[in-house]
């Protein structure tokens, strides 16, 4: 995947996609793995935050409205737990 102009390599790494619609969760997710990445998809900013690990995610996309949390509290809260 990397010898492809424009590829990144996440490694072992998978991506986040958080977002409260499960259409948008669904589009993201297939593009992304169709790309050959890992993906894991969360419905909220609650349930991303409690699966967020130093060394499991390469990069998160986050909806920054949402319900409840949304994905400015996500990033804030993130730092928190270090990078």
């Amino acid at each position: 995947m990397a010898n492809r102009p424009g590829a990144v390599d996440f490694g072992t790494e998978a991506v986040m996609v958080v977002d409260d619609e499960a259409g948008v969760r669904r589009f993201l997710s297939r593009t992304i793995s169709s790309a050959g990445h890992a993906v894991e998809s969360f419905g909220s900013a609650d349930e991303a935050f409690a699966r967020v690990r130093p060394g499991v995610f390469a990069v998160a996309f986050v909806d920054l409205r949402m319900p409840g949390h949304d994905g400015l509290w996500f990033y804030s809260g993130r730092r928190t737990i270090g990078d």
